[in-house]
């Protein structure tokens, strides 16, 4: 769902996204975009993963065949597009204006360029599929999978390796809360009416 609650994007089987609006209780098919892949050589062209941008602008799409795409919602077109082979773009998330990051099924968490559309950062940080990802605020972000363990990633700023300062993501730590796989992440804050219930 769009950041603004009125549009619905859905990924599908036929490598498509669809938009659909749902204002004022009804759903309404508005556009559909071009192929985000196309299925070849017995790969499935489906789409496995969406997300949208801050702003409601830009869309984020990830395929069962490695397709990854930036899309302008409006045209229906895409901005960018990044092919990786022999894996499955499980999970897609935006970090901010200027990153994003996905989740394969190779256990890897990797960091990219919006503007480019190139590879910033790559952590080979599970030994299994990653299946979701979320984004607790601008510099904190969760992934979790198959593996039986939940990592953090954080973003800090170091200098690089021609001792400029910059940003960059470490992995913070890694809990081990479940033994099953976790498909889905949200953050979210719980605010409580009567304080005195936490005493």
């Amino acid at each position: 769902i769009s950041p603004d609650q009125s549009t619905l994007a859905i990924g599908c089987e036929d490598g498509r996204i669809r938009l659909f609006s749902i204002y004022e209780r009804t759903v309404e098919f508005l556009r559909g975009f071009e192929a985000a892949d196309v299925a070849k050589n017995g790969e499935s062209a489906r789409i496995l993963s969406l997300a949208w941008d801050s702003q409601g602008t830009s869309l984020i799409s990830g395929s069962a065949s490695g397709s990854i795409k930036l899309w302008n919602p409006s045209t229906g077109r895409p901005i960018h597009s990044i092919s990786l082979t022999n894996l499955s773009i499980w999970s897609v998330a935006f970090c901010d204006s200027q990153t994003f990051v996905t989740g394969d099924s190779k256990g890897q968490v990797q960091f990219w360029d919006i503007r480019s559309g190139t590879l910033l950062q790559s952590f080979p940080a599970f030994g299994a599929d990653v299946l979701s990802l979320t984004c607790l605020d601008e510099k904190r972000i969760f992934a979790s999978g198959v593996d039986h363990k939940i990592v953090e990633f954080v973003k800090v700023t170091a200098p690089n390796a021609v001792g400029h300062i910059a940003d960059k993501w470490i992995i913070g730590g890694k809990r081990y809360f479940h033994t099953h796989d976790v498909k889905s992440l949200t953050c979210l804050t719980i605010k409580y009416e009567n304080e005195s219930l936490l005493e």
